[in-house]
């Protein structure tokens, strides 16, 4: 089970954890910078499940098509009657460690969701810090809670990221010098 649901699961959950967070930027934004828009959609209550469904689908689908690799790294090899977890070619190309596991990983699920949701975040703060009226007590909270929530994201996502900078990293060490002493 853990090779062909678990361990895919798990990389489908992670990479909808985060462009949900993205897609949540998103509609802060929307709600800051067209605000007009924003109240007339919320007003409706026909257009909720079509709103929902506006960022459930596209983010899901990215989950899904991103992590389709996933269910072809590994699998399950029975000798005999004891059963072992084994990994697949494709886990083991050169090519898919590089460019699939590590820099298109490291890309969408790290430095993209980064710079985004920094970017909208900022984009809300200053707009919300200028906007100060009368709400200036409510405006200082809100614009702690968009900046603890980047620092909230990058802190949680930077460990990973770093893992997979650092697999790259070692892995082309090991590489270039597991080939001097062939």
């Amino acid at each position: 089970m853990f090779p062909y649901v678990l361990h895919p699961l798990n990389s489908i959950a992670l990479t909808a954890s985060i462009y949900m967070t993205m897609a949540i930027a998103i509609e802060r934004y929307i709600a800051v910078y067209h605000p007009l828009d924003y109240n007339r959609v919320m007003m409706d209550a026909t257009t909720h499940s079509r709103r929902l469904a506006g960022y459930l689908i596209p983010v899901c689908l990215v989950a899904i098509l991103f992590n389709i690799p996933k269910f072809l790294e590994s699998r399950i090899v029975f000798i005999g009657e004891n059963i072992h977890l084994d990994i697949t070619e494709l886990r083991t190309s050169e090519l898919y460690v590089t460019y699939y596991h590590n820099w298109a990983r490291l890309m969408v699920l790290g430095v993209v969701p980064v710079l985004v949701i920094s970017f909208l975040n900022f984009k809300i703060y200053t707009a919300v810090r200028s906007r100060r009226g009368g709400r200036k007590r409510y405006d200082e909270h809100l614009s702690t809670v968009l900046m603890m929530i980047v620092l909230i994201f990058i802190i949680c996502n930077l460990p990973r990221m770093n893992r997979e900078v650092s697999k790259d990293w070692i892995t082309s060490v090991v590489g270039k010098n597991s080939e001097g002493y062939k």
